[in-house]
């Protein structure tokens, strides 16, 4: 048996999901909600969703210790 192709239940995976499913209100922090969870859109959308907060974070704890 071959494993070099994808199953098709697995091949939509990272699709959209339909506008009804998704929510009307899908803004940039809530874009992830658009996609099957755990797929790899969704989890792209959930770091960078994520990586802005902790960036600013990160430069404001760095301006603190460079004060004290």
């Amino acid at each position: 048996m071959r494993m070099n192709k994808m199953p098709p239940q697995h091949a939509a995976k990272d699709q959209v999901l339909p506008a009804s499913l998704a929510g009307q209100l899908a803004g940039w922090s809530l874009k992830a909600q658009q996609y099957p969870v755990f797929s790899r859109s969704w989890f792209s959308c959930r770091v960078r969703s994520f990586l802005w907060p902790m960036a600013i974070f990160t430069v404001i704890v760095l301006i603190i210790a460079g004060v004290i």
